[in-house]
């Protein structure tokens, strides 16, 4: 996808991957739905490109054994343990309050 592109067109583009990843099971709306534990009405604005929340899009990634996928959408770069422990100390640091002086 274009990162140029708005963010209603991407989800009409990913409503209408849905559609086309259901159509090629030979799958219905109603079968997707309860598989996916989605209601029927929001396999329908998923499809039609309205927002999908990402709880219900794991759903329907699920149905088509696609969930590998968001590896690449947001892959796992990890952390060494010591960029975790300078990450931590920059929190703790930022979130000591000073005493008040009496």
């Amino acid at each position: 996808m274009d990162i140029g592109i708005n963010n209603s067109e991407i989800m009409r583009q990913i409503g209408s991957r849905v559609k086309t990843y259901r159509l090629k099971r030979n799958m219905s709306q109603e079968t997707l739905s309860s598989r996916s534990g989605c209601s029927i009405g929001t396999i329908k604005n998923t499809e039609s490109g309205k927002n999908v929340s990402l709880w219900n899009l794991i759903g329907i990634l699920r149905v088509f054994d696609s969930l590998d996928n968001l590896d690449a959408l947001l892959p796992n770069v990890g952390l060494r343990p010591t960029e975790l422990l300078a990450i931590q100390k920059k929190t703790v640091k930022a979130n000591r309050k000073r005493a008040s002086k009496s």
